[in-house]
């Protein structure tokens, strides 16, 4: 017998080594306004047991795409964290997109924000173009999107306050229509958008650590250094 992985095992590993460096390359589009990171460089956050339930439960039924499509449904696809800064939403969002095998496109929210007129709408528009040439091999992540997604009420009649609320409208149509997985960070989740709110299948709050958690985050960076408890 021939030693190492059944043929189809095998098989599936080089698809989805392929399939990361064409995602890898067309990724390269991103530049402008996202950050790649890839999955092997992920840190495993320290997180409270039921938060980390509600991670495995979502990851299982991304991964339970086609039983879902068998039966006309489809996985949630889009995730909104909030809650205090610090309190390692990143991370999880990383995390996230090692558990799936895939780069984090961590979007420079900035970046998309122009002092001229429709260029911001552009910016998004153009943003999600690139994303669909990955075709899902990628978890997307905007940080801080309370800053292209405030309330509509909130920022005023001005061209700046108007050009705000057209790069929400472009975010409403692309995240609803977005075939992949789109997680955004929040730090201020009262201020963003409510349309925006609904476009997201899940929200997950992020607390400070509890004691436990506080304790497992001390020992892992005293590393290599050990104290009693």
């Amino acid at each position: 017998m021939r030693a190492g992985l059944p043929d189809d095992e095998a098989g599936d590993k080089r698809s989805a080594a392929r399939a990361l460096r064409e995602a890898v390359k067309s990724l390269d589009r991103l530049a402008e306004f996202a950050d790649v990171l890839m999955p092997g460089d992920a840190e495993e956050p320290i997180l409270p047991p039921e938060l980390i339930g509600v991670i495995h439960d979502w990851l299982r039924e991304i991964r339970a795409k086609k039983d879902l499509a068998a039966v006309g449904l489809k996985p949630r696809s889009t995730a909104l964290l909030f809650g205090p800064p610090g309190c390692g939403k990143t991370t999880l969002a990383w995390h996230i997109a090692m558990r799936l095998g895939v780069p984090l496109v961590s979007v420079r929210t900035e970046s998309l924000v122009s002092k001229y007129v429709g260029d911001g709408e552009r910016n998004i528009a153009k943003l999600f173009d690139a994303l669909a040439t990955t075709k899902g091999q990628c978890v997307t992540f905007f940080d801080e999107i309370d800053s292209i997604a405030m309330k509509r009420d909130s920022v005023g009649g001005s061209s700046a306050g108007q050009g705000m609320i057209g790069m929400l409208n472009v975010m409403l149509r692309r995240v609803e229509s977005f075939d992949g997985i789109c997680i955004a960070a929040t730090n201020r989740h009262d201020e963003i958008d409510q349309a925006l709110w609904r476009r997201f299948g899940i929200q997950i709050k992020i607390d400070m650590p509890g004691a436990e958690e506080r304790f497992a985050i001390i020992r892992r960076y005293l590393c290599p250094f050990d104290l009693d408890d």
